[in-house]
C-alpha cells in the first residue's frame, strides 16, 4: 500500500511539474520577460481538446532534460480556442496543433514545427535551435560597403 501511495504521489508530482513549464503567463508577459532577459520565446500552440497536446504535456514537457533546456527560453502556451490565441495562430500560420514556434530575440521565427515530439527528438530540436540562435547573434551585422 505504501509503495502504491508513493508511486501515486510521484506521478502527481510529475504532472504538476509539467504544468510548471508553462506557468500561465500571457503573451504580453512573455514578450516583456523575453526582452528583459534577452531570451528567445518558445510558444506551444495548444487546445484543451487536443490529445497530442496533452501527451506532449505529460511526456515531453515533464522530461527532466527538456525542463532544464527550457531554462534558456521563455515558454508560453497559447490556447487556440481563445480570441488572442486565434489571432496569434493566424499571425504564425499555425494550421495544426500542437505547434511549437521559437522566436529569436529579434522577434523573428527561428523554428516552427507542428505535431507531437517525444522528449528525445524535442531535446535535439531545442539544442539545435539554441545553437543556431546563439551562432546568429554572434555574427555581426553585415556592413554596407559603398560602391565605387
Amino acid at each position: 500500500m505504501k509503495k502504491q501511495l508513493l508511486m501515486l504521489l510521484l506521478l502527481a508530482g510529475s504532472l504538476t511539474f509539467a504544468a510548471d513549464v508553462f506557468d500561465g503567463r500571457s503573451w504580453n508577459e512573455a514578450n516583456k520577460i523575453s526582452t528583459e532577459n534577452q531570451k528567445p520565446i518558445l510558444i506551444k500552440f495548444d487546445a484543451k481538446w487536443c490529445p497530442n497536446c496533452r501527451q506532449m504535456d505529460r511526456v515531453t514537457f515533464s522530461d527532466e532534460n527538456i525542463i532544464r533546456q527550457l531554462d534558456e527560453f521563455i515558454p508560453v502556451k497559447i490556447d487556440i480556442d481563445t480570441k488572442a490565441g486565434i489571432s496569434l495562430a493566424h499571425d504564425y500560420q499555425v494550421t495544426a496543433i500542437p505547434t511549437i514556434v521559437v522566436l529569436g530575440e529579434d522577434g523573428e521565427v527561428a523554428y516552427q514545427q507542428a505535431g507531437y515530439q517525444d522528449p528525445g527528438a524535442f531535446a535535439e530540436t531545442l539544442k539545435n535551435v539554441l545553437y543556431t540562435l546563439k551562432a546568429t547573434a554572434a555574427v555581426p551585422q553585415k556592413q554596407q560597403i559603398p560602391l565605387k
